[in-house]
């Protein structure tokens, strides 16, 4: 290594471990990675959940109101079960079956 002479007079350049040659040294301000870390790709269910999160704007007996798509999509359900559709019928309880005991397990654990 080289004397330290002071911050008046710049030390004898060499290159060598952690002194690279000056015409590869990074610019003042500039990131040794300036894309950064990529980021993690989205699982599909975690583009699914977050589509059925989404509100959208829907009107009902005139009145404009903010609804979630999940609770759209649970009162398209109920209304044609509620009409006689065999086949969505059957596909309601049996939605309602496996989240029944889901919920109850979460109001025993909350409180």
């Amino acid at each position: 290594m080289g004397k330290w002479r002071g911050p008046s007079q710049p030390p004898d350049y060499e290159v060598g471990y952690g002194r690279p040659p000056k015409g590869t040294r990074f610019r003042p301000g500039q990131s040794g990675n300036p894309k950064g870390r990529p980021r993690r790709q989205r699982t599909i269910g975690a583009s699914l959940q977050r589509a059925l999160s989404r509100r959208v704007r829907v009107q009902e007996n005139g009145v404009t109101k903010k609804v979630s798509v999940k609770d759209i999509i649970a009162s398209q359900l109920t209304n044609k079960a509620a009409k006689g559709d065999l086949r969505v019928t059957k596909l309601l309880f049996d939605l309602t079956d496996g989240y029944q005991g889901s919920t109850e397990e979460a109001a025993i654990a909350g409180g």
